[in-house]
């Protein structure tokens, strides 16, 4: 198998008769059947479902982005697992990682291009590293040091600068707003909620969609504006089992008599404030932003630049 060089979708079947020709000329028909075998069965765990309860954690949350293009190098972690080369814990801490450098980038709206040849070639760079350090850390200091501009990794101070900007209800994010907000809310509680639950939790607009008198008014002079900006940001979206009665409805009503008697912390939260407007939102996507630089963190990236 191919870990150091970048192969298009088009040319994989040119690339496995070369494989079969030349690289397995040495192994019997058996052996290379069993090593495909071997690699099937991690391709089953990638896209359908694992046995590991650890593993299928990271390997969901990468079927519920539709991100792929990290399989080439997941490939390699696994084999290096089952050839006793790598601890399940410390696999588990990258592939923690490699949650986290995805997410940061795509709540941020960075583009993905790029990201087969990152990876398919991520195993070759790492191994010839000279470092005797553990793996794990190998792999820090690859993204710390050799990723720049469109694939560098997004530390918290960036994470947290920019999230409040970002448009979470384009088509391009909308389909992974519950998959943060989920994750967020679950995090902070023993007791889990499956908010992709059909028909049982929905995307709530706190500032709503289309504007009231009352809400023009509650907001300002400057409402248009405002509401251009804020509405579709993470600071002013939350989850709820009310949406339809929600709907534009004040925000001290929504606040009374469905916010503060939410069993959803994030919503639950919002009822601490008087007023909902620029600042309130701006202050949650922050608020937001930390806790999610502390769910998918970035091992402190920095200091393997000033270490290594």
């Amino acid at each position: 198998y191919h870990y150091d060089e970048y192969v298009s979708k088009k040319n994989v079947y040119d690339e496995f008769k070369n494989f079969i020709k030349d690289d397995a000329q040495d192994q019997d028909v058996e052996a290379c059947l069993r090593k495909i075998l071997t690699f099937s069965g991690y391709y089953k765990e990638f896209t359908v479902k694992s046995s590991d309860g650890d593993l299928e954690e990271s390997f969901e949350f990468f079927r519920n982005i539709n991100q792929t293009t990290a399989y080439p190098y997941m490939f390699h972690l696994m084999e290096k697992k089952d050839q006793k080369e790598l601890e399940k814990e410390e696999l588990c801490r990258i592939l923690r990682f490699l949650e986290s450098y995805y997410i940061r980038r795509l709540m941020l709206g960075k583009g993905n291009a790029g990201y087969s040849q990152t990876f398919s070639t991520l195993a070759k760079k790492i191994n010839n590293q000279s470092s005797s350090s553990t793996y794990a850390d190998k792999v820090y200091t690859h993204f710390a040091n050799n990723l720049s501009g469109n694939q560098k990794f997004v530390l918290d101070e960036e994470f947290i600068k920019g999230l409040p900007d970002v448009d979470f209800y384009s088509d391009k994010n909308k389909k992974n707003i519950k998959l943060f907000l989920g994750k967020i809310i679950n995090s902070q509680t023993k007791e889990k909620i499956d908010i992709n639950k059909p028909d049982a939790y929905s995307i709530e607009h706190i500032m709503p969609q289309t504007l009231t008198e009352k809400w023009r008014k509650d907001l300002g002079e400057n409402y248009q504006e405002i509401h251009e900006k804020f509405v579709n940001t993470i600071g002013n979206l939350t989850v709820t089992a009310y949406n339809s009665e929600l709907s534009n409805k004040p925000f001290h009503i929504k606040k009374r008599d469905f916010y503060a008697k939410s069993s959803i912390n994030i919503t639950r939260k919002i009822a601490e404030n008087e007023k909902w407007g620029e600042s309130e939102i701006r202050e949650r996507s922050k608020d937001i932003a930390k806790r999610i630089c502390s769910i998918w963190v970035s091992n402190d990236l920095q200091s393997y630049r000033e270490k290594y």
